[in-house]
């Protein structure tokens, strides 16, 4: 998921965060059992510098994800 904002755990955006809470549901509602989301943010708030770093996080983290999936 890519947000232009940042809706962290623990924060009081984190009561905004309509995106991952619906995303999630829908594909167990679809049958998915185990679903591990990998969230880009803030891609607009910091700045492209920080977008671009956020970024290669995410990737990282999914290269990671994906040499245990």
């Amino acid at each position: 998921m890519a947000r232009g904002g940042e809706y962290a755990p623990g924060t009081e955006g984190a009561a905004l965060d309509f995106q991952r809470p619906y995303l999630e549901s829908i594909l167990q509602f679809i049958g998915f059992t185990k679903i591990d989301s990998i969230v880009v943010e803030p891609t607009l708030q910091g700045g492209p510098e920080v977008a671009s770093e956020k970024l290669a996080e995410a990737i990282s983290l999914a290269s990671a994800k994906a040499k245990n999936f």
